[in-house]
């Protein structure tokens, strides 16, 4: 499974912080699914939340995307203080004020996350985020668990009526996203 987010999407946070946590405990966790994240920044201060994410090493990484979701509303909105509240963040994450500057001044960095970007537009043609790629299928916008469980090939759970729930008629095939370059996968 793959998935592209922007680090200033509320969609993209909700899923962060409601629907991962149990996608990555029924799936990811015991092995049945393999999870990868591409950032897709839609501005600079998403691709600087991204930088300091990356920055903060491969073992950190997710930890670091997990406190700017849990906290974009602090920090998300453009603004005098948006910076010293990422620092805020980082300084909780054990990166210095002087690595931090290092972290944002860093072309090469912000470069690649840029080209991130521009591979899942042009190649994969993601337009919103969050977008997921599940076995070469895309499936756009605001998902429950349940929407992964069908796109995973289990059965739909039941409604209080007893009906089957149906997931989210936007999936469309597409590449094998995996090919991009970027940050580790997890819960391999």
């Amino acid at each position: 499974m793959l998935r592209a987010h922007t680090a200033r999407c509320v969609p993209c946070a909700q899923f962060q912080t409601e629907v991962f946590p149990q996608l990555k405990t029924k799936y990811i966790d015991t092995g049945k699914v393999r999870y990868m994240l591409r950032e897709f920044p839609l501005d600079n201060l998403a691709a600087a939340a991204f930088m300091l994410a990356r920055c903060a090493g491969d073992d950190r990484y997710y930890a670091m995307v997990d406190a700017m979701f849990s906290t974009q509303e602090s920090w998300a909105m453009p603004g005098v203080d948006a910076k010293d509240k990422l620092l805020q963040i980082a300084k909780q994450a054990g990166i210095s004020k002087e690595q931090f500057d290092q972290c944002l001044a860093d072309q090469d960095l912000f470069g690649k996350i840029v080209k991130q970007r521009e591979i899942g537009h042009e190649k994969f043609q993601i337009d919103s985020t969050p977008t997921f790629f599940i076995n070469g299928k895309r499936l756009k916008g605001d998902h429950k668990l349940e929407d992964f469980q069908i796109a995973f090939g289990e059965k739909p759970p039941k409604t209080d009526d007893g009906a089957a729930k149906t997931g989210d008629d936007a999936a469309k095939t597409g590449d094998d996203a995996a090919k991009t370059e970027g940050p580790p996968a997890q819960g391999q």
